[in-house]
């Protein structure tokens, strides 16, 4: 609060007291005070946001102070509520190491790092720090959830609000249509909620969890019942509550009321009803649309699983149903999409079909459900829509102009189709002859998703014939996109083109392209070159795995050496991610043989140089490829007497080690090899040891019935793109 007054101590004259304004009703976590002195840059007269820093660094809070009253005003007019104290003091604390900042009314406390800028490209990291933290001098000290257990909904409003604000704040060059969705966050919820049990091994992410879930429906409720009604009950719901608590309940009620009062939403749907749906469980909804091209479709939904699991004992049962939100872009007349409305044709109840709804599209003409991810579901298409659809991008008018499909809309259809067909919900033929458009694709957003899903099937295909030819379709796509993107660092590049090239340049990295392994070799020389090695890591990590995995034998052994010899000062980050890469990435059986050797079979001092850590994230790790699990169930099978006796004393590593040694393997003749090992040592595993090789027999044997079913499809339809 404003300083009002300073009197001298009546019993002692070297102190004095300092008087404050009295401050607003709070909540008592909010309290903040700070004796120090830092100074406060110069800012514009009136404004009241004043940032706080050593006087060596006022010009790097330079930008900090221009974008911070720009973010007040923007929530000022944004929210329809003033800012409700006197002055605001963002805070560059030295010394202070919380991993977020303490966002405390009217005293927000920033690491240096956060706040501080010194380039451009930093500038977009500040802002995104400075909104969040301003938005929650209304949403969090203005307005407070009830309890602790509500923080996730304020959390929602919060990132959800910020992510608005940074977008605006943005100049208009380097805006770009994804950064207003919270793309990476959607992706890792459908990833997750896909799994057979979400998040088992993550509970304390719950609260991480459910607000960014809460966000996601918050985004679909904004676009569904409209952007002004949604603005419109976020200024009430603010004014209404404020220096006082609020639930959950209570603003999803808040949405229903104002918008069954404004049309926006049919009577018969209840917003907390639609929010319960979708916040309740760990699942996520499959709408699958048929259309019977003579004017009417079918709706039916179910949950989503991708990875029908191979280790529950009995399948999950279907019955989570939703309120969707079924928002029809349909292709026009003249060839373009009507995608300028966000109201649902119809709000889809909890219930599992219904039919003879009404087709807005042509027969010749395809449809969009669910364009730009408004709800978070999947969309699956009759073969004959998905064709429609796949041709249109093929086209050019398909991508740009008036008849284009938007980039965020190109990404849904490309995510849906990949996962579907992982599935099995679609096939693959169909799922990859959508990904041929990527020939021609230059924005970022699709190849978002892409990107994600070429690591996922990359896996179930390492090791075949398909995995190759994979390979070299994703080769020579990205190779493409690298061509048309050039050489970075030019003048006023849009931050977006350099991500995206990043990207693409890891990938093609990952992919074995000569160009990308030759550079990445040429770094890593200057560590071998230099005069003390093992004194520090002279160059960036991220060429360790393509050198390791595509470079030559004395290149792995360097880096096997120096993780050996590297002071022991060094952070264990840095040599863990060292072994990280010299385990995960190559595919030279001989390079793998010579790390099991040295971690397994070591005796003495040597084998004291491996910690069980570092030996489970080897095996970890070396599994992960197929010329590593390869290599480690050869080598099992080669020195079992000797690994036995090693590790008979140490139980939870003898059954990790026999674990990653059987349970990648994903072909039927894979399968009868890791049976017949199976039954060559039976009774000679150990207990602990019997039951994870049981999981590891089921997991094989659901990969080779994946593989039987999908495999010669993958191929026939890769050999066909490599003929054309």
């Amino acid at each position: 609060m404003p300083h009002v007054s300073t009197l001298p101590m009546v019993n002692d004259i070297s102190w004095v007291w300092d008087t404050f304004e009295a401050s607003p009703p709070m909540s008592t976590y909010a309290i903040s005070f700070l004796t120090s002195d830092l100074m406060a840059g110069p800012s514009e007269e009136g404004d009241i946001v004043k940032v706080y820093a050593r006087p060596a660094l006022s010009e790097e809070s330079e930008y900090a102070r221009k974008v911070a009253p720009k973010a007040l005003d923007y929530f000022e007019k944004t929210l329809g509520v003033r800012f409700p104290l006197a002055k605001l003091d963002l805070v560059a604390l030295p010394g202070f190491n919380a991993p977020v900042p303490a966002e405390n009314w009217g005293l927000v406390f920033y690491r240096e790092g956060d706040i501080l800028s010194g380039s451009n490209t930093y500038n977009r990291w500040v802002t995104s720090y400075v909104v969040n933290e301003l938005v929650m001098q209304w949403v969090g000290s203005l307005i407070t959830p009830e309890w602790w257990q509500d923080v996730w909904m304020n959390r929602a409003l919060v990132n959800f609000l910020a992510r608005g604000a940074a977008y605006q704040l943005e100049p208009e060059e380097e805006r770009n249509s994804h950064e207003q969705t919270p793309a990476a966050a959607v992706y890792a919820l459908y990833y997750e909620y896909s799994k057979r049990s979400p998040y088992a091994r993550q509970p304390s992410m719950k609260d991480i969890i459910s607000a960014t879930k809460a966000e996601v429906v918050i985004r679909m409720l904004n676009f569904t019942i409209s952007q002004k009604t949604f603005m419109n009950t976020l200024r009430d719901f603010i004014n209404a509550k404020s220096y006082d608590t609020y639930t959950p309940e209570q603003f999803w009620a808040a949405i229903g009321t104002r918008a069954h009062r404004e049309g926006t939403l049919p009577l018969a749907v209840s917003s907390k009803a639609v929010a319960s749906t979708w916040m309740n469980g760990n699942r996520i909804p499959l709408l699958t649309v048929t259309r019977n091209y003579k004017g009417s479709l079918n709706l039916m939904q179910r949950q989503f699983i991708r990875d029908p699991s191979f280790d529950d004992e009995q399948d999950v049962e279907d019955e989570s149903l939703w309120w969707i939100p079924v928002i029809m872009a349909p292709q026009l007349s003249d060839g373009s999409v009507d995608l300028a409305s966000k109201a649902p044709a119809l709000w889809m109840p909890p219930t599992r079909q219904i039919e003879n709804l009404s087709d807005p599209s042509d027969p010749e003409n395809f449809l969009i459900v669910n364009p730009e991810d408004i709800g978070l579901f999947l969309v699956n298409y009759d073969a004959q829509n998905w064709k429609l659809l796949g041709d249109h991008l093929l086209r050019e008018e398909g991508r740009s102009g008036p008849n284009a499909i938007p980039p965020s809309t190109r990404a849904k259809l490309l995510h849906d189709a990949l996962n579907l067909a992982m599935a099995g919900a679609l096939d693959f033929s169909t799922a990859l002859s959508l990904t041929r458009f990527l020939k021609f694709e230059k924005q970022f957003e699709p190849w978002h998703p892409f990107f994600n899903m070429v690591d996922m099937l990359s896996k179930k295909l390492d090791g075949t014939k398909a995995g190759k030819l994979f390979s070299l379709f994703v080769l020579r796509l990205t190779s493409n996109l690298d061509a048309s993107l050039g050489e970075a660092g030019l003048p006023n590049e849009v931050a977006w083109k350099g991500k995206l090239r990043s990207n693409t340049r890891h990938m093609l990295c990952s992919l074995g392209q000569e160009n990308c392994i030759n550079k990445a070799r040429d770094i890593f020389a200057r560590w071998v070159r230099s005069k003390t090695p093992d004194a520090s890591i002279p160059v960036p990590s991220r060429v360790f795995c393509p050198v390791f995995a595509y470079g030559s034998k004395e290149e792995w052994n360097f880096g096997f050496e120096r993780f050996n010899h590297l002071s022991s000062s060094k952070a264990a980050a840095d040599r863990s991610y060292l072994l990280k890469t010299l385990a995960g990435c190559p595919r030279d059986p001989s390079k793998i043989e010579r790390l099991l050797t040295a971690i397994l079979l070591s005796k003495g001092t040597k084998s004291e140089l491996f910690s069980d850590a570092d030996i489970r994230l080897v095996l970890g790790e070396i599994s992960g490829r197929h010329a590593g699990y390869l290599e480690l169930f050869r080598f099992t099978k080669t020195h079992w007497k000797q690994l036995k006796e090693n590790f008979h004393s140490r139980p939870h590593l003898w059954t990790a080690l026999v674990t990653a040694a059987t349970s990648n393997f994903k072909t039927v003749e894979e399968l009868k090899m890791v049976e017949q090992f199976i039954e060559e040592h039976q009774g000679h595993f150990g207990s602990a040891a019997e039951g994870a090789l049981q999981k590891s027999l089921e997991r094989v044997q659901f990969e080779a019935e994946w593989s039987k079913k999908h495999l010669p499809e993958i191929e026939n339809w890769l050999v066909g793109q490599m003929v054309d």
